[in-house]
């Protein structure tokens, strides 16, 4: 066996999702099965080496993004799902396949050069068995660790500078989102020219057009935010879902939901374990099983987190109640809302560093009809 092949052997399984409303179903199941095979979620394109896609949806730039190796999973249902990933594994690991792709993309034996970086931990893959940055470190990770994917210009989007081709999802433009023109100048590379004007202090400072979504981790399926950043400030917030729902989250549902929410959340605020118990309770409660001594446990310690309160507290207030408020409304499995139509508000004027705490703190649901 020669050393690429023994590497596509070990190297573990990076899965990245990319769900729509609709999808729902295919996408919690989706979720279960990487828990129970040990697979850790990436956080972004670039460190993924399995594409999973929940839904009818283009993702042909996220998939340019991936280096190789690679595989793509494409899911219409909760069915599929087994199967559907064990056959994206063996063509992981196929060398042939992979050095197949190689040569497709540049003429180039790639797959090599990739895995190298795998096995000491670069691009953010691991050997099985090694682990790699980003694994939660004393319990928290603080707020604003996974805020660096919003403004990376992942999935294509023109972010913070990042600039690239317009993104196509499923059918919708985003240079034609809501009207606007965003055909700004643009530097060699595709990277958006800045405009400037006055900030709220009457300095005049560069601004940006800005899309958070609908691509990214721990995010609303189908959620897109478009604004204009000024310094590290959002503007003229526009929010929008793409997509056809499926209306999933019926009322029986509603208690999942809530854990599901709490899972988005602690996620999104660094708490990587305490976000799989959540989601590991959600999957419970769907399967009909009772939450027992654990779950208060858990929730108990949840709420006694001095950390995640002094990140939360203070965030996204709304109707009474901020990103701490409802998060502990979720864990008391207490109605909170939850609408959309609340996001432009509670964005429009906060920190970039906030953003994506704002939205995973209210998690609309996407997928209502």
């Amino acid at each position: 066996m020669d050393m690429t092949s023994w590497l596509l052997r070990r190297m573990a399984v990076r899965p990245f999702v990319v769900a729509v409303p609709g999808a729902t179903a295919a996408r919690l199941a989706v979720e279960r099965c990487f828990r129970e095979r040990g697979w850790r979620e990436a956080s972004n394109p670039v460190e993924a080496n399995m594409l999973v896609v929940a839904g009818d949806v283009d993702v042909d730039q996220v998939w340019e993004q991936m280096p190789l190796p690679k595989t793509k999973v494409e899911l219409r249902s909760e069915g599929e799902v087994v199967a559907a990933l064990d056959a994206g594994v063996a063509e992981l690991r196929d060398r042939h396949r992979q050095h197949d792709a190689g040569r497709r993309l540049s003429g180039h034996d790639m797959v090599g050069h990739r895995l190298e970086a795998a096995g000491s931990g670069v691009a953010g893959h691991e050997v099985a068995g090694h682990g790699a940055a980003g694994e939660d470190i004393g319990g928290h990770d603080m707020a604003g660790h996974r805020l660096e994917v919003a403004g990376s210009g992942v999935a294509g989007h023109e972010v913070a500078g990042h600039g690239t081709a317009a993104h196509d999802m499923g059918g919708h433009s985003m240079h034609s989102h809501h009207g606007h023109d965003m055909g700004e100048m643009v530097l060699p590379g595709g990277i958006p020219m800045a405009s400037r004007t006055e900030d709220r202090d009457g300095l005049a400072l560069d601004y940006l057009h800005v899309f958070l979504g609908p691509v990214l981790s721990d995010w609303p399926p189908g959620l897109v935010v478009k604004a204009i950043m000024q310094g590290d400030i959002l503007h003229e917030v526009e929010v929008d879902v793409i997509g056809k729902p499926g209306g999933y989250w019926t009322e029986d549902r509603m208690p999942a939901r809530r854990l599901d929410s709490c899972g988005r959340l602690l996620a999104v605020a660094g708490w990587d374990t305490a976000a799989a118990k959540a989601r590991q309770f959600r999957d419970q409660v769907l399967a009909g099983l009772e939450l027992g001594t654990d779950f208060h446990r858990w929730a108990r310690r949840v709420k006694r987190s001095r950390v995640l309160k002094w990140s939360l507290a203070g965030v996204g207030e709304w109707r009474g109640l901020d990103a701490w408020g409802r998060l502990n409304g979720w864990l008391d499995q207490v109605d909170v809302d939850q609408d959309v139509a609340a996001l432009s508000e509670l964005l429009d004027g906060s920190e970039l560093a906030t953003a994506r705490l704002i939205v995973a703190s209210i998690d609309p649901d996407t997928d209502h009809d």
